[in-house]
Order: C-alpha cells, then structure tokens, then sequence
C-alpha cells in the first residue's frame, strides 16, 4: 500500500536553523553516543 501525504511550507515563519560540528572525540571514535556529556576533543 503507498500513501502519498502532500506538504505544504509556509515561509513566514521559519526560524533559521544552524549546524554546528566540532572536532573528533575519543567517545565518537568509538561509536559511543555523547548526549550531554562534555567530552574533550581529541589532539
């Protein structure tokens, strides 16, 4: 079964929205996920 939903934007009211990326830690090396813990960036 397919649905197709249509989506309709209003430009109004958008908010920016920004990505920020940072350097590799020892936790994203790996894998493990950071959630709120300050992990220091690796060397």
């Amino acid at each position: 079964m397919i649905h197709i939903v249509k989506q309709e934007f209003v430009m109004e009211n958008l908010q920016p929205f920004v990505f920020l990326r940072h350097g590799e830690t020892d936790w994203n090396k790996s894998g493990l996920l950071q959630g709120r813990s300050n992990i220091p960036l690796r060397a």
